[in-house]
C-alpha cells in the first residue's frame, strides 16, 4: 500500500509548496480572513522561515552560508534596535506608558472604574461572581485544584508551565467576566490531568486487585504440586543452581555492589507507592462509574448552556413559572412600531446598548451604538438622561433627536433595564461634563449627633421616597416611571423591590407615544417648542408668534396688505411696476435702484441692475448711494457713465409705507460718503435732525432722492403731506431737468424715471442755435452769438 510522504525540507518541491502556502495566506490576510488570528499565523510564518533557511543551506556552500547568516543576523539586530528605540520613544511620550485603557484594567482591576467608566460600564468587563464560575466551567471548578496537586507529583518543566498557565488564567478571569474564555482551556487541561491521574489510580487498583486474586489461586495450585514432588529432584536442583551461581558470582559481584544502593530504594519506593495507591476493588469500580457520570453530566450541562444561556436571542426573553413559559417580545414590538410610525430621517436617542438593534430592526438613525468610540457622544447622551427634563430637551433638540427610547423592567422584574444602568450614565457623563456629579444621585445619611454641622452621603442608590431630589427629577427617572402608578403594582418596582418615591407627575417637554405590552420598552417624542409654552402671558405670546409667522413673516414682501375699518387693502405696486418694466423697456436697458430691490427687478422684470442683494463690491453700492445723494445734474452724469436708462425709487409717503427709500436715505449717504468724501452726512441734517420739511437743509431738498420721491407729490390728495414722516414736505413745486417720469404705481409706492438724452437737456437761445448749426439743419452761416 503506497503512502504519501511530504518532501524533505530544502527540496525544490518543498519550497514550491511553502511559497504557494505563504502566497495564499497573504491573500487571505489582504481580504481579512486571517487578520483576526495574526498571532497564530506568526507561528506559521516562523515554520516557513525555518524551511527557507534549510533550503538556502542546501544550495550554498558552508562558507557562503556562514557569511549569509552573519549578514542576516547583523541586519536583523539593527532593525530590532530601531524598532525597540521607536517603541521606547512611543512609550515615553504616552501618559499611560503606552498601555491602553483595557490593558491597564487587566493589570489594575480598579483602573477602569476610577478613570474610564465607559469601559467599566460594559457588563462583559465586570468582575465575575462565584455563580458565574460554576455556570461556565461547572465541575471543572472542583477538578482544577486536583489537577494542580497532580502537577506537583512529580514536578517537571511541562507541569510547571501548566501551573503558571492556570494561575495567570484564574487571575485574568477574575478581572473581567469575558476573560472566562482564557480560563476555559486552562481549566480543561488541568481537569484532564486530574481525571487522567484518577483513572490511572482506579484502573491500576482494579488491575492489581484482579491480578492479586489470580496469583493467589496459582500459588495455591503450585504449593499442592510441590508437596507431591520427590525430594531427590529438589536436592539435585539446588546443587545445580548453586554451581551456576558460584560461577557467575565472581563476574557480577562488582556490578551488583554498584547497583545495589541505587536499585534497592527505587524498588522499595515503587512497592510502597503501589501499596499506598491500591484501593479496594469495589471502591475503584464505583469511583470509575462516578467519574464517567460526572463527565456525562458536564457534557449535558455544556449542551444546555450553549443551547439556552448563550444561544438564546437577547431581544426575545423567556421566563419559566408555575403557569408555564412566558415570552416577552417587547423589543421587537417596539422596533416594529418605530419602523412603521416614524419617518425614515427621524433620529432616536437611547443608551448605546440598543443602538445596533434600533438600526438593524427599526431602520432608524441613532445617536450612539455599540461601536461608538467617541466618548463625548456617549457622555452627551448620559448627561441628557441625568439632567432635568428641560435641560435634557435642549440637549436632544440640539442633536436633532425626535424620539427617546428607554428600557424599563420594574413591572415584570427585568433587571437589565436603564434604571440599573443609570449610575454608569451619570459616571460617564460626569467624566466629560463636570456639573454631573454622582454624589447628587446618592442618598443622604444624616448623623443626628451632628445634624447641625454636616451631612454625609451613605452612597446608596435609591428610587424610593428617600431618593435625592436630583434623582427624582432627572429625565431617566421620569421617562421610566411616568404613569407607573396606574399599573397593578401601584408604583411598586419589582426589580428594586420598593415603591417609587415620585408617583404623580407630568411631562412638559416630552410626550409618551408608545409603551410595549409588558412596559419593557417606552418611547417618548420631543414636544415642539410651541407646545411647551405655559401661562396666560406665554399663550398670548404664542398667539402673537403664530400670527407673526403667518402674516408678518410668511406674507410675500412684494404684495402688501393693510387691515382697516374699510376692510383689507392690497397693495400690489411692486408687481405692477416690474410688469411695466418688463413690457415697456428694452431687454438690454439697465435699471438703477437701491440694492434691496435688485433681486426682485432681475427676477420679475428680467432687467439688468447695477447693484443687488449679492453685490459684495462696496464701491458699486457707494456709487449708487452717491448718485442718490447728489444734485440732479451730478446724479445724471453718474448714472449716464454707468449706462443706466431707468431709475427706480420706492416711496411710501402717500399710503404710510415706512420701508421706503426716504427712510433708508441716510444709509445711502453714509455708504456713499465712506468711499467718496465729498458726501457728508452733516450736510443733510439740521441740528442733527433728519428732516424733509421746510426746515430741511438745501442739500437735502436738492438731492436726487428727494426730487424723485416728491416730484408732483403736491398734486395728490394730501397736498404734499407725508404720512410716514408726518409732516408737509419742504419743497413742493419743482421740475426735473435731467430725468423724466415714465411710471408711477397705483399707490405711488414705486416710481420709475428715465434719464433724458443729452440733446433734450440743452437750454438757452445760443445753445439752440449751436445745436441747429452743428446738426446741419441750416446751411446758412450762423450768426454771431451775442452771449458768447
Amino acid at each position: 500500500m503506497a503512502t504519501l510522504e511530504s518532501p524533505p525540507p530544502g527540496t525544490p518541491s518543498a519550497m514550491r509548496n511553502a511559497f504557494g502556502t505563504v502566497l495564499s495566506a497573504l491573500i487571505l490576510l489582504l481580504i481579512g480572513v486571517l487578520a483576526f488570528s495574526i498571532r497564530l499565523f506568526s507561528v506559521f510564518i516562523i515554520i516557513h522561515v525555518v524551511a527557507l533557511v534549510y533550503y538556502i543551506k542546501g544550495i550554498l556552500s558552508p562558507k557562503m552560508f556562514k557569511v549569509a547568516v552573519t549578514l542576516v543576523v547583523s541586519i536583523g539586530l539593527v532593525v530590532c534596535l530601531i524598532v525597540v528605540a521607536v517603541l521606547v520613544a512611543l512609550v515615553a511620550s504616552s501618559p499611560t506608558g503606552g498601555w491602553s485603557g483595557r490593558s491597564l484594567s487587566l493589570l489594575d482591576p480598579t483602573y477602569a472604574s476610577k478613570y474610564i467608566p465607559i469601559i467599566a460600564s460594559v457588563s462583559e468587563h465586570q468582575p465575575p461572581t462565584w455563580p458565574s464560575y460554576f455556570m461556565d466551567i461547572n465541575v471543572l471548578a472542583f477538578l482544577v485544584p486536583a489537577g494542580i496537586i497532580a502537577c506537583f507529583s512529580p514536578l517537571s518543566d511541562a507541569s510547571s508551565f501548566v501551573v503558571l498557565y492556570i494561575v495567570m488564567s484564574v487571575y485574568f478571569s477574575g478581572v473581567m467576566v469575558r476573560l472566562m474564555l482564557v480560563l476555559a482551556p486552562a481549566a480543561c487541561i488541568m481537569s484532564g490531568i486530574a481525571l487522567s491521574q484518577a483513572f490511572d489510580v482506579f484502573t491500576a487498583s482494579i488491575k492489581y486487585q484482579l491480578g492479586r486474586s489470580s496469583n493467589s489461586k496459582d500459588d495455591a495450585e503450585d504449593n499442592t504440586s510441590t508437596n507431591k514432588a520427590p525430594k531427590d529432584d529438589s536436592s539435585s536442583g539446588k546443587t545445580d543452581k548453586g554451581e551456576e551461581v558460584a560461577k557467575e558470582r565472581s563476574s557480577k559481584k562488582g556490578k551488583k555492589k554498584e547497583r545495589e544502593p541505587a536499585d534497592k530504594p527505587s524498588v522499595k519506593s515503587k512497592i510502597a507507592k503501589k501499596r499506598a495507591l491500591v484501593l479496594p476493588l469495589e471502591a475503584s469500580i464505583v469511583a470509575l462509574l462516578l467519574l464517567i457520570m460526572l463527565g456525562a453530566f458536564y457534557v449535558i450541562h455544556c449542551v444546555w448552556a450553549a443551547a439556552e444561556a448563550y444561544s438564546a436571542p437577547s431581544i426575545v426573553l423567556t421566563s419559566q413559572s408555575r403557569d408555564g413559559l412566558h415570552v416577552f417580545d417587547d423589543f421587537r414590538e417596539s422596533y416594529a412600531w418605530l419602523s412603521h410610525n416614524t419617518d425614515v430621517d427621524d433620529k432616536v436617542a437611547s443608551w448605546w446598548d440598543y443602538g445596533y438593534q434600533t438600526t438593524a430592526m427599526a431602520n432608524r438613525t441613532v445617536i450612539v451604538d455599540n461601536n461608538t468610540w467617541n466618548n463625548t457622544h456617549i457622555a452627551t447622551v448620559g448627561t441628557a438622561m441625568s439632567s432635568p427634563e428641560k435641560a435634557a430637551w435642549e440637549i436632544f433638540n440640539s442633536l436633532d433627536v425626535k424620539y427617546v427610547l428607554v428600557v424599563f423592567g420594574g413591572l415584570i422584574g427585568y433587571p437589565s433595564d436603564d434604571i440599573n444602568k443609570f449610575l454608569w450614565m451619570v459616571r460617564i457623563g460626569g467624566g466629560v461634563f463636570p456639573h454631573i456629579k454622582e454624589a447628587d444621585y446618592l442618598t443622604l445619611n444624616m448623623n443626628l449627633a451632628t445634624i447641625n454641622f454636616f451631612a454625609k452621603r451613605d452612597g446608596n442608590y435609591r428610587i424610593d421616597s428617600e431618593a435625592t431630589p436630583t434623582m427624582l427629577n432627572c429625565l431617566m427617572y421620569k421617562l421610566s416611571y411616568y404613569r407607573f402608578v396606574e399599573t397593578d403594582g401601584k408604583g411598586y418596582d419589582r426589580v428594586r423591590r420598593t415603591e417609587i418615591g415620585k408617583k404623580n407627575f407630568k411631562l412638559t417637554h416630552f410626550e409618551e407615544v408608545f409603551t410595549s405590552h409588558h412596559w419593557m420598552v417606552r418611547i417618548y417624542k420631543l414636544k415642539p417648542q410651541k407646545n411647551r409654552i405655559r401661562g396666560r402671558a406665554k399663550k398670548l405670546k404664542l398667539i402673537h408668534c403664530v400670527w407673526a409667522a403667518a402674516e408678518a413673516y410668511s406674507a410675500p414682501s412684494i404684495v402688501l396688505t393693510s387691515q382697516s375699518r374699510d376692510g383689507l387693502h392690497v397693495f400690489d405696486d411692486f408687481r405692477e411696476s416690474y410688469a411695466w418694466l418688463s413690457h415697456n423697456t428694452d431687454v438690454d436697458d439697465k435699471v438703477a435702484s437701491w440694492w434691496d430691490y435688485g433681486y426682485q427687478t432681475t427676477a420679475m422684470a428680467n432687467r439688468t441692475v447695477i447693484v443687488d442683494n449679492n453685490t459684495w463690491n462696496n464701491t458699486h453700492i457707494a456709487t449708487v448711494g452717491t448718485a442718490m445723494s447728489s444734485p440732479e445734474k451730478a446724479a445724471w452724469e453718474i448714472f449716464n457713465s454707468l449706462d443706466v436708462k431707468y431709475v427706480l425709487v420706492v416711496f411710501g409717503g402717500l399710503i404710510g409705507y415706512p420701508s421706503d427709500d426716504i427712510n433708508k436715505f441716510l444709509w445711502m449717504v453714509r455708504i456713499g460718503g465712506g468711499v467718496f468724501p465729498h458726501i457728508k452726512e452733516a450736510d443733510y441734517l439740521r441740528d442733527g435732525n433728519y428732516r424733509i420739511d421746510s426746515e430741511a437743509t438745501p442739500t437735502m431738498l436738492n438731492c436726487l432722492m428727494y426730487k424723485l420721491s416728491y416730484y408732483r407729490f403736491v398734486e395728490t390728495d394730501g397736498k404734499g403731506y407725508d404720512r410716514v414722516r408726518r409732516t408737509e414736505i419742504g419743497k413742493k413745486n419743482f421740475k426735473l431737468t435731467h430725468f423724466e417720469e415714465v411710471f408711477t404705481s397705483h399707490h405711488w409706492m414705486v416710481r420709475i424715471y428715465k434719464l433724458k438724452p443729452q440733446k433734450n437737456r440743452i437750454r438757452g437761445r445760443a445753445k439752440k442755435l449751436k445745436l441747429k448749426t452743428s446738426s446741419g439743419l441750416d446751411s446758412k452761416p450762423a450768426k454771431k452769438n451775442p452771449w458768447i
